[in-house]
């Protein structure tokens, strides 16, 4: 009877050594998957951050482009009117000389 304890003791002893040893793989296969995932998801962000780097320039650049655009337009506008104003005074100055002398030199 003392031996069969032993025999089941020492059986109890070898499944409960092999239940941890199960324990300690999944531990480790369970950190490597961890590790892995890890190094996974800091190339995932790595590539959005450089992905978000690129649109951005992309943004500025059309952004500014347009803005470059607009200022132009806007300039060839104002340039538009100064030639219209320098006309008008060109084609206005005869009379206006006209007036000054005929008020200063009545």
């Amino acid at each position: 009877m003392e031996a069969q304890g032993e025999q089941l003791l020492q059986s109890l002893v070898d499944h409960e050594k092999a239940v941890l040893a199960k324990v300690e793989r999944a531990k480790k296969e369970a950190a490597d998957i961890i590790e892995k995932t890890q190094a996974e998801a800091a190339q995932i962000l790595e590539r959005a951050r450089a992905e978000a780097s690129d649109v951005a320039e992309r943004l500025r650049a059309e952004a500014e482009q347009e803005s470059a655009g607009v200022r132009e337009e806007i300039l060839e506008r104002a340039r538009a009117e100064v030639d219209r104003v320098e006309a008008r005074a060109r084609s206005n100055r005869k009379s206006a000389v006209k007036l000054v002398m005929d008020r200063v030199l009545p």
